[in-house]
């Protein structure tokens, strides 16, 4: 391999024959030189590693004519991972990375993936799944169903600021500044793990290790946590909670726990789980408090394990989940 890398951007390893088969097919004779390579070129490393995220996560399949250089580079991204998912792929202009989208085996999550013009990274999951993603830092995120991420991968490292609408899970490397923004409110940490729930005006954030600084745009005040700490804000009425052992965030495992929450937040997140598409309930019944869990291995069993408790009536009619006193 004597092809000078030093000069390529992101888009460049992407279509680069031999970048793209030592990610999809490796052997050990390429793992050594791409290793000693970024060695070498530490200044590389977000294009490098944002290369190596998206064919690794990805696969792709052609739609509509492209130049005759872009068909090819396609047809040998095809031939290398042999997809046979339903992708699609478009050219923003020649200089700028392909809008990237993969749909996921499951039929009930849709994964878009792009890198826009300005260098922004956006993941958006739908319904019924969950996602881990590693940033260039190495900071990991796991994402909730029907939450969105996303953030500039150009300079990463020194400017860590990520955007978040839903549900995540946070373990984030030592280094700069890390910062969450969310409609409701921002988090900032150095190296921590923590999770964020921003839906329906609610910002609640759960320190695991370390230390978060959390900031509502409501009322411009800031709360510090400490491990087994946990801010929930609801229109300015702030809850703060403390755990002498804090469990860690058991959604990620497909356990969805809740202590004296709102029927309504936990049907929503049934909702969200089970891709159910409505459910018709009671005022009443929605404000009730819940303490309890429930698995997303099995609709009928997670049903009984909040109705039951509640002393509440359930059954489907066609595509509508009717909960009832």
């Amino acid at each position: 391999m004597n092809k000078d890398y030093i000069n390529f951007t992101c888009e460049d390893f992407i279509e680069d024959a031999l970048f793209r088969e030592w990610v999809m097919n490796p052997n050990d004779e390429q793992e050594k030189y791409w290793d000693e390579w970024i060695l070498t070129h530490p200044e590389k490393k977000d294009d490098f590693n944002t290369a190596k995220m998206i064919l690794s996560g990805l696969r792709y399949q052609k739609i509509p004519k492209l130049d005759a250089k872009k068909e090819i580079i396609w047809e040998q991204i095809e031939t290398t991972i042999g997809s046979k998912q339903t992708i699609f792929k478009q050219i923003l202009r020649p200089t700028l990375i392909p809008w990237l989208v993969s749909i996921a085996a499951s039929i009930f999550l849709v994964l878009y993936f792009f890198i826009n013009s300005k260098n922004t990274i956006q993941i958006e999951l739908v319904n019924a799944e969950v996602k881990s993603i590693t940033l260039p830092d190495l900071s990991v995120i796991d994402i909730n169903a029907k939450s969105s991420v996303n953030f500039k991968n150009k300079n990463f490292i020194k400017n860590r600021i990520v955007n978040l609408t839903g549900e995540a899970f946070f373990n984030v490397e030592k280094g700069s500044s890390f910062k969450v923004l969310t409609p409701y409110g921002s988090i900032e940490v150095l190296g921590t793990s923590f999770n964020v729930y921003a839906r329906d005006s609610i910002l609640e954030v759960e320190c695991f290790t370390g230390k978060v600084s959390v900031n509502y745009n409501g009322n411009f005040k800031k709360y510090i946590l400490l491990p087994g700490d946990k801010v929930n804000i609801y229109h300015e009425e702030v809850k703060i909670t403390k755990k002498e052992n804090s469990i860690q965030q058991i959604w990620k495992s497909g356990y969805f726990y809740f202590e004296e929450t709102k029927l309504l937040r936990v049907l929503k997140e049934l909702e969200r789980q089970f891709d159910i598409k409505n459910i018709k309930t009671t005022v009443e019944i929605e404000n009730k408090n819940y303490t309890g869990f429930f698995t997303k291995l099995d609709l009928q069993q997670a049903l009984i394990s909040i109705c039951e408790p509640l002393q509440l009536r359930y059954q489907m009619v066609n595509d509508t989940l009717i909960i009832e006193q």
